[in-house]
């Protein structure tokens, strides 16, 4: 009853396709699901993390792969911010993303879909802001002190 429609690996298609075009795109209400799984009703939403989704999906193995994944995923993204030196626009995209990277109330599906939709929002919004080019801030390495 938990199992939906939802494919992990089609998470970044999802909020690429409009629904208009994709008549059986699945609908991702995975804490409805699990709310109505624990005897509530359906008109509430149980908050499903991303651990308890990757046990529910593949078992102990899938939390040890997919938070390795994601922790990978992390690194990388703070590596990109703690260049030696970054732009403006650089800072506001790392600002932007941090609220929907560090989400822990979601499924793994509901996450990765959700960073691509909000990724794309966020990349648009500063090249309006910001444009191509923009003066460099310098980064102070805390780590010589």
């Amino acid at each position: 009853m938990l199992e939906g429609d939802e494919k992990v690996w089609l998470a970044p298609v999802y909020p690429l396709v409009p629904r208009f075009l994709w008549k059986g795109k699945p609908v991702l209400n995975k804490g409805q699901r699990l709310t109505s799984l624990l005897g509530g009703g359906n008109e509430s939403s149980a908050a499903l993390t991303p651990i308890g989704d990757l046990y529910s999906m593949y078992g102990t193995y899938g939390i040890v792969v997919g938070m390795l994944v994601w922790g990978v995923f992390l690194q990388l993204y703070m590596n990109w911010i703690s260049r030696k030196s970054t732009s403006e626009k650089s800072f506001f995209v790392y600002i932007s993303m941090l609220p929907i990277l560090l989400n822990l109330e979601s499924g793994v599906v509901g996450i990765v879909a959700g960073t691509v939709q909000v990724g794309i929002g966020v990349l648009l919004t500063a090249y309006v802001i910001y444009g191509r080019s923009v003066t460099m801030l310098p980064v102070v390495d805390i780590r010589s002190r």
